[in-house]
């Protein structure tokens, strides 16, 4: 489609309720009525969003598109190349959007900034349960939320998946999403990785104050198992993210064999330990240096 829109475009599977509360929502807030189109798109082999899909067109204009492969980025790069030239307010299937969302990027779309800007706002919580407190630390921003502080420098701020915009046209000038990663394939990184070919292109990122979008976080999106399974992932980018050099064996550097023997022996002894926080922190070093390991063999450019 060639003509210029303004679409929020939605990437989802297999989590209907959420996104049926998710579309409510983006109605209740009066997008529709600001101009806004609704794209849903689906990825990996149902096509149950189609239901809501159709459902909501009485609501509001609503476009559907499905992905066979499984990954959020593939589902993203498919909605920036049938929507080359709109502007793309991206939020998750499990948010609550605020009116005040809605005006923020209606305004951006109307700047024109293309080719200059992209936009994030905040992200409030909608949580099940609490997490322990001593588990705060090692959950990120978009399970404890984020807000710009007063000091903090917007051009170094890379926006929360699940509430940020920017022109097709500047995405896919930088070559679209990186679809080795996000939810489906690492679950970490994919709106980081393009947001800093987005800066490394000359835009600039620009933070809406007040468009708050809340995100629902179910209690086992913030359990310690949840955090073990991300550190791993973490691990993964950043192998990934490294080029490693030096002597080699079995493809890896030397050092790493060493240094996961020590975090190995650290893990064992913290099962000991009867402070929690001691036995999790010793398993999340643990993890995060094995997802590591497992992509430097690919990285390695010794």
């Amino acid at each position: 489609m060639n003509n210029t829109q303004w679409i929020v475009a939605i990437a989802t599977r297999g989590r209907q309720a959420l996104l049926r509360r998710t579309l409510e929502h983006l109605v209740k807030s009066g997008a529709s009525s600001d101009g806004a189109m609704v794209v849903i798109a689906e990825n990996g082999g149902s096509t149950e969003a189609w239901t809501l899909a159709d459902e909501y067109r009485s609501h509001c204009e609503i476009d559907y598109i499905h992905v066979e492969k499984i990954g959020k980025t593939h589902a993203l790069n498919a909605v920036l190349d049938k929507y080359c030239n709109a502007f793309i307010w991206f939020i998750d299937d499990d948010v609550r959007v605020t009116r005040e969302a809605v005006l923020a990027y209606r305004d951006a779309f109307l700047a024109r900034s293309i080719g200059r800007e992209f936009y994030g706002g905040p992200l409030g919580i909608d949580c099940e349960r609490p997490p322990e407190q001593w588990l705060q630390r090692y959950l990120p921003r978009s399970v404890t939320g984020w807000k710009k502080g007063a000091g903090e420098d917007a051009t170094n701020t890379f926006f929360l998946g699940a509430n940020w915009a920017a022109w097709a046209s500047d995405l896919l000038n930088c070559g679209g999403f990186d679809e080795s990663l996000g939810p489906g394939q690492t679950e970490v990184g994919d709106e980081e990785e393009i947001q800093r070919r987005l800066v490394d292109a000359g835009l600039k990122p620009v933070y809406l104050d007040f468009a708050m979008v809340y995100h629902w976080v179910p209690h086992d999106r913030c359990s310690p198992k949840w955090v073990l399974r991300r550190a791993f992932n973490l691990g993964r980018l950043e192998g990934r993210r490294k080029d490693l050099s030096g002597p080699t064996l079995l493809g890896r550097p030397r050092w790493m064999y060493r240094e996961a023997g020590v975090r190995m022996w650290r893990w064992v002894c913290s099962r000991f330990a009867r402070n929690p926080e001691q036995r999790f922190q010793a398993a999340y070093e643990l993890l995060f240096f094995l997802g590591w390991m497992l992509e430097a063999k690919q990285g390695d450019k010794s």
